[in-house]
């Protein structure tokens, strides 16, 4: 008996391919993986940089004294929250008629559904002209 010889892969043969490439595959699909949660995070944390850049640039106009607690919109959905607390007596300012005082404000970051971006503590001075200081 003669054997002819066949051409192309045998079944065993293509099973033993795709399970190599599968275990080849695993590794890159668990890299994609990695790469996507990383650019998860980024985005994240730059939205949270850019929120809190935001809150400061605020905060560096608003006079604690006067408005101890408040809310304000930074926009994109952000909401600015802070809470100011004394941590000095007021004192009168030698020139220009301005009652000061020190406060740490708490200031409190959300997104447009509530959750919490970033919380931090800051000091600032407060304000008041004298003739309106108590």
């Amino acid at each position: 008996m003669v054997r002819r010889r066949q051409s192309g892969f045998s079944v065993i043969e293509a099973l033993v391919a795709v399970a190599i490439i599968a275990v080849a595959l695993i590794p890159l699909a668990q890299l994609q993986g990695q790469a996507s949660r990383t650019a998860a995070q980024h985005q994240s944390l730059q939205q949270r940089l850019t929120a809190e850049r935001s809150a400061l640039a605020m905060l560096r106009d608003l006079n604690v004294m006067a408005e101890e607690n408040g809310e304000r919109s930074l926009g994109g959905g952000v909401s600015l929250h802070w809470s100011a607390r004394p941590i000095s007596e007021a004192a009168n300012a030698t020139r220009g008629g301005f009652s000061v005082r020190l406060y740490t404000v708490r200031v409190i970051l959300r997104d447009r559904g509530g959750r919490m971006l970033s919380t931090f503590d800051l000091e600032q001075v407060g304000w008041r002209p004298l003739a309106d200081a108590s």
